[in-house]
């Protein structure tokens, strides 16, 4: 879904892989760590992306060492990578990560 809208917005191809691979991130610890169905928002700008993923889950893992065995512990270092800017806020009845991608221009 983020690459289609992406690609339906005209945003390069920069923007869509690095957003698709930070949503795949956030995505799966809501599913994994969330405490009901996740949701997904995806809106676009003209040279920027912002997703949301929203749980009912109220805990948020702190930034862990990945661990190369489980392939485990790697989700906010992709996000600090390839993200302009990420943050978690609380909502009701959980939190809503979100994160921005723009252009490296």
């Amino acid at each position: 879904m983020t690459r289609r809208m992406c690609a339906d917005a005209s945003l390069s191809e920069d923007i869509s892989e690095r957003a698709a691979s930070c949503a795949s991130e956030v995505i799966t610890n809501a599913v994994v760590h969330g405490k009901d169905d996740s949701r997904l928002t995806v809106t676009t700008l003209p040279s920027s992306v912002l997703v949301e993923v929203g749980d009912a889950g109220r805990s948020f893992a702190p930034e862990q060492t990945p661990v190369t065995v489980s392939g485990h512990g790697r989700g906010l270092k992709i996000l600090g990578a390839w993200a302009s800017g990420w943050g978690i806020r609380e909502t009701p009845p959980g939190k809503v990560v979100w994160f921005n991608v723009t252009s490296r221009d």
